[in-house]
Order: C-alpha cells, then sequence, then structure tokens
C-alpha cells in the first residue's frame, strides 16, 4: 500500500506539470489524483514508467532545495537574492505583527565570495552594544570567523558513502554523550540504552526523527534515514539533555521489573525433552511424598558390589576367629593348658 501510495504521489506530480506546460487548468487536482489512484490499481502504468516518474519527481525535490548553481557566481547571485527577499519577509512580519527580527548571514567557507550580512528591524542590532558592549559589525565578523572555522568539522550531508555516514553518525552522538556526561561515558549503547544510559547517567537523546529505528547507525543502511540523522545533528533538533529525577526514577524501575520477569522465566527451569519449560520449584515448601507400603518399607537391598577377581576366588578360606586358631594348634600337638588357660583367651 506504502509502495502504491508513494507511486501515486510521483504520477501525479507528473501529470500536473504536463498539464502546467500544456497550458491548462490545475484547479482538477482531485480529479487527476483520483484517475493516477484508478491507473495505479488497475496497473495500467509499467513498472519502468513509474521508476522513471520516481526519480524524475526525486530530481525536482532536489533541485528545489540546492538550485540550478552552474559555478561560484551563481551562488553567490542566488545568496543575495534570497537574503534580498528574507529582509523583505522580516520588515512586512514587523509591519503585520509587530515581531521584531534580527538575521545573521555568513559565508559558509573563507574562500566564498558571499559577503556577510546583518538584515535588522527597528534598530534592533543595538542590542550587541546595550548588552555585550560589542557594536554588531563587530559580533557580525566574529561570527563569520566562527562559522569558517565550524563547517569543516560538519558531515557532508550530500555524501553518497553510506559507511562514511554511518561513522559521522555514530561518532557524533558518541562525542554528545561523552561531552554532557563529562566523559563518564565513552560508549554508547543502543540495545541496552535504557539501563546503560538513561538510568545510569540521568541523560538521553532527545529529537530522533519519526520513521528512523533507533538502534545503532551502522544497521542503519538507508541513505535517506542517514541523511536525516545528520541534518537532524548538525542542526542540534537531535542532541543530548539531561533527565529530571523522576524520569531516571521511572526508567530505573522499568529496567528492574523487565529484568525481574526476565529472571522469573529463566532461572530455575530447565527444558524438557519435548522443549517446553519444567514446572518451577517453589523454594521453602516440602515435596509431598506417599507413605511406604509393606513391600516398600522393607529394607533395601543391598546393591551388588564389583565382581571378585578370578584369582581371589582360588585361595583358601581364612579363619574366622582365634578360637579357631586355637583349636587348630592344640590339634597339631600344642599344650593342653595353653588352650584351656582362659586368661589366653581374653587376651
Amino acid at each position: 500500500m506504502l509502495h502504491i501510495f508513494a507511486s501515486e504521489t510521483e504520477e501525479h506530480h507528473k501529470r500536473s506539470a504536463e498539464l502546467a506546460d500544456e497550458g491548462k487548468s490545475l484547479h482538477v487536482l482531485r480529479d487527476i489524483r483520483n484517475e493516477v489512484h484508478e491507473q495505479l490499481v488497475q496497473g495500467l502504468f509499467t513498472e519502468e514508467q513509474i521508476s522513471a516518474a520516481r526519480e524524475e519527481y526525486e530530481e525536482k525535490k532536489k533541485l528545489e532545495v540546492v538550485g540550478t548553481r552552474a559555478n561560484a557566481k551563481a551562488a553567490v547571485a542566488d545568496a543575495v537574492h534570497t537574503s534580498t527577499q528574507l529582509a523583505n519577509i522580516l520588515q512586512t512580519l514587523y509591519l503585520r505583527t509587530g515581531v521584531i527580527g534580527l538575521l545573521l548571514l555568513s559565508k559558509a567557507h573563507v574562500d566564498d565570495s558571499f559577503t556577510h550580512t546583518l538584515i535588522e528591524v527597528n534598530g534592533s542590532s543595538t542590542f550587541f552594544y546595550s548588552c555585550f558592549k560589542r557594536p554588531a559589525d563587530e559580533v557580525m565578523r566574529s561570527y563569520e570567523q566562527f562559522i569558517c572555522s565550524r563547517v569543516n568539522d560538519l558531515p557532508k550531508a550530500n555524501s553518497s558513502s553510506v559507511p562514511k555516514k554511518q561513522s559521522d553518525v555514530a561518532e557524533l552522538i558518541k562525542a554528545g554523550l561523552e561531552e554532557i556526561t563529562a566523559g563518564a561515558c565513552t560508549t554508547m549503547s543502543y540495545t541496552k540504552y535504557d539501563k546503560l544510559i538513561r538510568a545510569r547517567h540521568a541523560v538521553e537523546l532527545v529529537g530522533w526523527p519519526d520513521g528512523v529505528e533507533f538502534k545503532a547507525p551502522k544497521k542503519i543502511s538507508n541513505t535517506a534515514s542517514l541523511t536525516l540523522l545528520l541534518s537532524a545533528l548538525a542542526d542540534k533538533s537531535l542532541r543530548w539533555e539531561p533527565m529530571t529525577e523522576d524520569d531516571v526514577v521511572a526508567v530505573a524501575k522499568t529496567v528492574a521489573e523487565s529484568e525481574k520477569e526476565v529472571r522469573d522465566q529463566t532461572t530455575g527451569r530447565g527444558i524438557n525433552k519435548d522443549g517446553t519449560l519444567r514446572k518451577k520449584r517453589v523454594s521453602g515448601k516440602t515435596s509431598k511424598r506417599k507413605a511406604p507400603t509393606d513391600d516398600e518399607g522393607a529394607s533395601p537391598k543391598r546393591r551388588k558390589g564389583k565382581s571378585t577377581s578370578r584369582f581371589t576366588k582360588k585361595l583358601p578360606p581364612a579363619p574366622r576367629s582365634q578360637s579357631i586358631l586355637s583349636n587348630t594348634d592344640t590339634e597339631d600337638g600344642g599344650s593342653e593348658n595353653e588352650s584351656s588357660n582362659p586368661s589366653d583367651e581374653d587376651s
């Protein structure tokens, strides 16, 4: 369904552009949309037509953002024209609503030829001298130096390398984490984010773009998602912020409950042969056993020991007591007094 919606939008833009080129009225956009939708559902468009429309739509959107900059001169002309429009917009905004604005515009590279521009409304630039004791032009030059020295450290949003974008996103998130924790945390965890980051260090990452799954950047292979993350990190809409004490307590409680649930499901429970979990034993309770019957009450039979060696079986039996030895000595001619002396028998 999502594929049909995307294709429908692209075909709709293409058909609208065709009508505009033909000089026809565009007040029937609803009819055009319904017509394109019906044709897509009926399968009247081929995959090649849909792909071509998608590419044309993407190029058009990219052109609207970047513009047709053939050279540096055209880029400067574009910047001057846009800054003039912004000045008019701020002035008319003040006249309509009474809102006063102040805008600083600077080149992003030292080799650019754009001249820094300060757009003010109703003398709002006096704010710098009144509060910081610095004239507006001096602040503007400092701002330009700051931008030119900082822009080289920012990731390039138009980079076509997916691994480069993944690395840039990971490094920026990690650098922000180290900064807000004063070096206490140097490793970002995405799988145990609540336990190791939020509950332990009381900080959280706010402004994660909608539609982008929260996971390690190296696992995000979509170029559009990576570009969106880089843009959010560049304009600080995706940033680290400290958590309140109540939020930290709530997160820690949730983590503890989740870990307890996992322990209850796994601890002390083996696996049967059929793959099911064994019944959990309840500690502190004795198992109930049936009373033994008459047959069961008899003394258990001894386990049969190991069989003796065949050489041991051939040996003559040993005498069982000293009396047998004494009788044997008497029969062999020993003294009768020795055998009849009771003191010798007890010794």
